[in-house]
């Protein structure tokens, strides 16, 4: 995934292969490692201790301070203080399944996108394995399921049956392994 920052001077890429997140400054193309150590895993904590698992998505806030990444392998959204790299589990626990409600008691299967409101109010996820697409309230910490739900996300066929509509049938709520998800300008 990749995010470019509101005021255009930073492009963040959620590196899989090496289990980090990158920043590129957009004057100058200087790549440099904002949070991770290289090695796959689990840690919270400074940028230099920070361990991914398979990032996929990242998405950064409207005001520029905070980098949310689709933390796949670890099953949880994480965030990244961009001024210090101090990375923080947002929501999920870590196991793999699925759960609404308390951010530290939610459960994600292989997120893969994340993006923001442009309010800053919420995070959007888009929930692969679970096929689902999520919302966590960032003022209460609560993740609820915005779309999707069906087994396997498909409207009585299957994972099979909505391959090629992307899981929707006849303008269906389901989803079929959503890898992205985007707002519009005005939410």
């Amino acid at each position: 995934g990749v995010a470019v920052s509101p005021d255009g001077l930073s492009v963040y890429v959620a590196d899989s292969g090496n289990d980090c997140v990158r920043k590129v400054d957009t004057a100058t193309g200087a790549v440099s490692t904002v949070a991770g150590t290289g090695s796959r895993g689990f840690q919270d904590g400074p940028p230099e201790s920070a361990r991914f698992s398979w990032p996929y998505g990242v998405a950064v806030s409207p005001d520029s301070q905070t980098v949310y990444v689709a933390d796949s392998g670890n099953n949880r959204i994480r965030a990244v203080d961009v001024s210090t790299g101090a990375v923080g589990t947002l929501a999920g626990t870590g196991m793999a399944g699925f759960s609404d409600g308390d951010a530290a008691a939610a459960r994600f299967y292989g997120p893969r996108g994340v993006v923001v409101s442009p309010d800053g109010k919420f995070v959007y996820v888009a929930d692969y394995s679970n096929f689902r697409v999520r919302s966590i309230a960032l003022d209460d910490g609560q993740v609820s399921t915005i779309m999707g739900g069906d087994e396997e996300g498909a409207a009585g066929g299957g994972a099979g049956a909505n391959a090629n509509s992307g899981g929707a049938q006849g303008g269906g709520t389901n989803a079929y392994r959503p890898a992205g998800v985007a707002v519009s300008p005005d939410g």
